[in-house]
């Protein structure tokens, strides 16, 4: 697995895994180390280079709120046709507003401010590993939601009300991982996506019926 930061040494093993997309040579690594004070730090490893010649490491730092402190992203394009070869993105999150530093390739670093509420989550669905704890959360409509885009140009992020999963079911099941059972919460959302979570938050399959696309977790271990 590639990472941004190596782990640090205040740093302590949670849990590690791969998403294996279904029918396409996509992948998804993470790792999920604690801090001191229950703080969590994400690495994400997502690998798309065999299909669209495109690959993202993240790195997310989680509070003990869980809130989103701090994210950093790089983004490589190996496509001739891509409007950029490397794209490097961190944000940081304060009272009132994220700051966002943002470099295409090797022109300058680019310095930008995003006003924040103060009341607001941020959506990183991109990461599945973040699927189950937005899943948990009760579906607010007025919900403000920072939204991280992650491009060479144009805004770097927004604000939208109400931009999370709609939960209209969530069930007890089960599901098979690695050649055994796992006690799971089915999660059905209004977009027509079945993910299946464990006792740990951690999404073990995320399903999207109408679209036949299904991403399986593989490799994990929780300690």
């Amino acid at each position: 697995m590639r990472v941004l930061h190596a782990v640090g040494a205040g740093e302590t093993f949670v849990a590690r895994g791969v998403y294996q997309h279904s029918e396409q040579a996509v992948t998804q690594a993470w790792t999920w180390h604690a801090l001191g004070d229950e703080a969590r730090f994400l690495r994400v490893d997502h690998d798309e280079r065999a299909v669209t010649g495109m690959s993202r490491l993240a790195d997310v730092l989680i509070d003990a709120g869980g809130r989103v402190e701090r994210l950093n992203v790089q983004v490589w394009q190996t496509h001739a046709a891509a409007p950029y070869r490397q794209l490097r993105l961190e944000y940081v999150f304060l009272d009132g507003y994220v700051q966002v530093m943002r470099k295409v390739n090797a022109a300058a670093h680019e310095h930008l401010e995003v006003a924040l509420p103060d009341d607001y989550v941020v959506r990183l669905l991109d990461v599945y590993l973040l699927w189950g704890e937005t899943l948990a959360r009760p579906y607010d409509p007025q919900l403000a939601v920072f939204v991280p885009l992650w491009k060479h140009e144009g805004a770097v992020g927004q604000v939208v009300r109400g931009a999370l999963p709609q939960v209209v079911a969530a069930e007890v099941d089960t599901w098979t991982l690695q050649g055994q059972p796992v006690a799971a919460t089915r999660y059905t959302t209004k977009t027509d996506r079945v993910i299946w979570v464990d006792a740990h938050g951690v999404p073990l399959c995320l399903r999207h019926t109408r679209l036949d696309e299904e991403v399986r977790l593989t490799n994990y271990a929780h300690r």
